[in-house]
């Protein structure tokens, strides 16, 4: 097989190559000089049709709905205590730091907020960093329980969203997620001071 670097390269194999014990055995030869790497984070798979696209698609949408639930949330409990603006721009501003994670998580990787300089292989400090660090790894910990179910890269893939992927993502990201903002805004909302209306006689 001619195989370029850095990519990920499928091959069909037989069917009906399991033992008497269903265990796939698999066994790699490399007759060429090139050493080949099978690097443990991404893993060696061996792909299988499990169903069509449609209910695929449909536990997908399925995620994407979770999501919406949990923005919904959000933006109500945000107005039980904010005037709507107020409450408007506190959601798209809790919104952007989830979009932003990206950097929060490089940040906690390095250990510093001061940046790494590349070409002298040192990272900066700063007093903030005692403070930050572990404030963006908390944050991190909360936004990786709605973060961690992609359906858009599992569909563009090809790979299966189970049921059990479906329950865990409704569990974490509208039960405990959301149930924590709707915790939030009904207390506040109860706690409202409301204003009353006033007769003319």
């Amino acid at each position: 097989m001619s195989m370029s670097p850095d990519t990920f390269h499928e091959f069909q194999i037989p069917p009906n190559l399991f033992d008497e014990n269903g265990v796939l055995t698999i066994n790699f030869y490399n007759p060429n000089n090139t050493a080949l790497l099978f690097p443990l984070e991404d893993g060696f798979e061996v792909l299988y049709r499990e169903g069509g696209f449609g209910l695929n698609f449909a536990r997908g949408l399925g995620i994407i709905f979770c999501w919406m639930a949990l923005l919904a949330a959000m933006g109500l409990a945000s107005a039980s205590f904010l005037s709507f603006p107020v409450a408007a721009f506190f959601s798209l501003g809790l919104l952007t730091m989830v979009l932003a994670s990206g950097t929060m998580a490089n940040a906690v990787s390095e250990g510093t907020i001061g940046g790494y300089n590349s070409e002298k292989g040192t990272k900066g400090s700063t007093p903030a960093d005692f403070i930050v660090i572990p404030t963006f790894r908390a944050v991190l910990t909360v936004i990786d329980l709605a973060k961690d179910f992609s359906p858009i890269d599992s569909l563009s893939t090809g790979r299966s969203i189970t049921w059990t992927q479906l329950v865990l993502a409704f569990g974490q990201i509208v039960l405990l997620l959301g149930g924590v903002f709707a915790a939030f805004g009904i207390t506040m909302l109860t706690r409202r001071e409301l204003a009353t209306t006033q007769g003319t006689q």
